[in-house]
């Protein structure tokens, strides 16, 4: 900070010069400033062993800088500038204190255990004294194996349902009684392939609570053995 010391002069042709008391006033040395936009991106998600997850993007800039802007990812992501190369930190080069909006590219990594990944995961712009965070959110799913069970309540478990190889058609998720999924007339539900060979028997469980449909809608389960070509019907 500068502080500026200045006294008030009154004066005319017949009197003499009255000085004022002394003044002051500070002005404040310039605030480095970053911003990041968004300020938080949820939703990388993978299955065991299919990582990294696809990527999202964010901007940073900078002004009135004193240094560098440098990107700073947390353990499990990591952030790119094309997209491509992935790294876990990256420097932005200011120019006569700025930094213009630059895109960061950040994906949840490969190779991670099953679990969320939400808790102290963030991507850190830091300059100085000045910083911004974009906090993340992420998980990473298991294969779809069996026993499996999946409520299908949510846009969530219809997506996580999704990732392990199942076909939704036909179908929505509504958000009255809890959450469930909608299954028009023709619509269905259709599981990754399953090796009997692997199991004595399947129990096989669904509610009508959560495959709402229309009115005298009746719910069937189907098995097919030649890879969706003919389907029959279980009794």
């Amino acid at each position: 900070n500068t502080t500026v010391y200045y006294s008030v002069y009154a004066m005319d042709d017949e009197s003499d010069d009255v000085e004022s008391a002394e003044y002051s006033y500070t002005v404040s040395d310039p605030v480095p400033l970053i911003t990041v936009n968004p300020s938080t991106l949820n939703g990388f998600t993978y299955v065991v062993d299919e990582g990294p997850s696809t990527h999202q993007t964010f901007t940073v800039s900078g002004s009135t800088l004193t240094a560098d802007i440098t990107v700073t990812a947390s353990t499990n992501y990591e952030i790119s500038e094309d997209g491509t190369t992935y790294t876990s930190q990256i420097t932005l080069t200011e120019t006569g204190g700025s930094v213009d909006n630059t895109t960061i590219y950040v994906r949840l990594k490969a190779g991670l255990a099953s679990g969320d990944y939400i808790a102290d995961q963030n991507v850190t712009a830091s300059s100085g004294e000045a910083s911004a965070s974009v906090f993340l959110s992420g998980r990473v799913i298991e294969l779809f194996d069996i026993p499996y069970s999946n409520d299908f309540r949510s846009l969530t478990d219809n997506n996580d349902a999704l990732l392990q190889g199942f076909v939704i058609s036909n179908a929505q998720n509504e958000t009255g009684a809890g959450g469930y999924l909608r299954i028009f007339n023709g619509g269905y539900i259709e599981t990754p392939s399953i090796d009997f060979a692997d199991h004595d028997y399947l129990y096989v469980k669904f509610s009508s609570t959560t495959y709402g449909g229309a009115a005298s809608q009746e719910l069937s389960l189907k098995l097919t053995i030649d890879n969706g070509i003919t389907y029959d019907v279980l009794e």
